[in-house]
């Protein structure tokens, strides 16, 4: 409690950097190998090197033993990473007149998840409020395994990678069209918000100081991104402001747009979007995603079995979002 105020941080581990090392020595030295390739300094503290982390907390090796080496080693990082989280908190909180908004951004979602369920519901018109799911739909499945430099630079420059190609890539394991160098960056989010772009959605900017913070906002820009456009859990708070929250699984259809929070800390880690929905059931949504990149795959096994702590994010004409 703070000044009367209820405020939840998020959970911390107990185990040490140190400690961690070596109980995730094989995942840590895997992983580290590859971050390395990308110049991605292979630091747990390291807050690039810990998005990097995570993303294989999706399965992306034939090798299932070594699949399950690499989430356990994923899932710890995301909770290992709350505690600078928490230090963030703790500072605003400090600060003698604070951020309201700034600080909401920061605290963990409280959200309930989405029920799952397989009944069927009948799809809705989204022509009407401007957005075309399937021109969505479309723009994910053309660039799953590529990056839009051309219309969208501002993270292949910052991570000072060439302009010049839209090849970056970053496949399962031993996938054939692997590009000679791979994206070195969480795309996930910028991903998907290229498609509702494409789909029909406005930018939303407004305010003349540091506007790419406020969770109210939703743009590109070549100078900077609002973070609510390239970061997971700030595209969470925008879009669930924005169009609201699905109640059960069976409202979602293609050109919706699902979070996932991997441990269920309060902090979305990853964002991919409906590209098929064949009759309508949890078994027929496909997903498109990032980081790690594929196109049209059925979450199925332990992928399949995140869908409880999912955040479903639905676009319609009245507007809700699925948690």
């Amino acid at each position: 409690t703070y000044q009367g105020m209820e405020i939840n941080l998020f959970p911390e581990t107990t185990i040490t950097k140190e400690e961690a090392l070596i109980k995730y020595k094989e995942a840590y030295n895997y992983i580290a190998e590859k971050a390395s390739a990308l110049g991605i300094v292979a630091d747990l503290d390291n807050y690039e090197f810990q998005q990097y982390i995570k993303g294989y907390a999706i399965p992306t090796s034939t090798n299932k033993e070594l699949n399950d080496k690499l989430a356990e080693f994923a899932e710890f990082i995301d909770i290992y990473e709350n505690a600078e989280s928490n230090k963030k908190i703790i500072s605003c909180l400090k600060e003698k007149e604070f951020n309201s908004e700034e600080l909401e951004l920061l605290l963990p979602i409280s959200k309930s998840s989405t029920e799952l369920s397989n009944k069927i519901t009948p799809s809705d018109n989204r022509e009407s409020n401007g957005y075309s799911s399937n021109k969505a739909t479309q723009y994910a499945k053309q660039w799953w395994n590529r990056t839009n430099n051309t219309d969208f630079p501002y993270y292949a420059n910052y991570y000072k990678q060439d302009l010049n190609s839209n090849d970056y890539n970053d496949l399962d394991e031993n996938a054939e069209g692997q590009s000679a160098i791979r994206r070195g960056w969480s795309d996930c989010t910028n991903f998907v918000s290229q498609c509702l772009s494409y789909g029909g959605f406005q930018y939303r900017k407004s305010g003349l100081i540091l506007p790419h913070r406020q969770s109210k906002n939703w743009y590109y820009d070549n100078g900077k991104p609002s973070h609510t456009w390239g970061g997971a859990n700030n595209f969470y708070q925008h879009w669930e402001s924005r169009a609201g929250i699905a109640k059960t699984s069976d409202l979602l259809t293609a050109g919706d747009v699902i979070s996932v929070d991997f441990t269920k800390d309060g902090d979305i880690d990853h964002t991919a979007i409906i590209t098929s929905n064949i009759n309508n059931t949890n078994e027929s949504k496909l997903l498109t995603q990032h980081s790690i990149d594929r196109s049209e795959f059925l979450p199925t096994g332990d992928y399949f079995s995140l869908a409880v702590s999912y955040t479903h994010l639905t676009l319609p004409t009245n507007g809700w979002v699925g948690v």
